[in-house]
């Protein structure tokens, strides 16, 4: 029986990636799983329900896009030769997260987890709340527009005159003219 041939460097760096990133992939099933109990008993088990307290715990409501992030995490590992994504992306995820889980905070810890009340906290003690408030939402805006790569003012741009278009035909005001 022949052997077959030794994979080489590249070839053993990608095997390891792809099996990194299935193991990301189901974590990240698991997780939201966990996340997503329904009656008297966790889905995911004793563990998820002990993960499923200690994210909310932490992060509040914003615990459900943490599977966003380790299923961006496994495209990263898995899709490598598809398409490129940076680790901005991840990162990005992360931020958003701890950005809306500090403008939850401001309301109560169980909304916004303890990291996000500490965050909100300290930021309303140095800018107070409207700043804490507008700064959350500046960040939070940024981290979608690294993590999509989407422009909001592109976006409107191309929503804007459909939406209003659509809204003066379902008034029966017609089109004005242009100039």
């Amino acid at each position: 029986m022949a052997k077959s041939p030794k994979p080489n460097k590249a070839e053993e760096r990608g095997l390891r990636q792809e099996i990194f990133g299935i193991a990301i992939l189901a974590a990240a099933l698991y997780v939201a799983v966990s996340l997503y109990p329904y009656g008297a008993s966790n889905p995911g088990g004793v563990v998820g329900g002990y993960l499923s307290w200690a994210l909310k715990k932490a992060v509040g409501y914003t615990s459900y896009i943490f599977p966003l992030l380790l299923i961006a995490l496994s495209f990263k590992f898995l899709l490598r030769k598809v398409f490129v994504i940076s680790y901005a992306v991840p990162a990005a995820i992360v931020v958003l997260i701890l950005s809306v889980s500090a403008m939850l905070g401001s309301s109560s810890e169980e909304a916004g987890g303890i990291a996000g009340r500490y965050l909100n906290s300290v930021l309303e003690n140095l800018l107070g709340s409207p700043g804490a408030f507008i700064v959350l939402s500046a960040v939070a805006l940024i981290s979608i527009v690294v993590a999509t790569g989407v422009s909001f003012v592109q976006a409107g741009i191309r929503i804007v005159p459909s939406a209003v278009s659509m809204v003066r035909t379902m008034t029966g005001r017609p089109e004005e003219a242009g100039p």
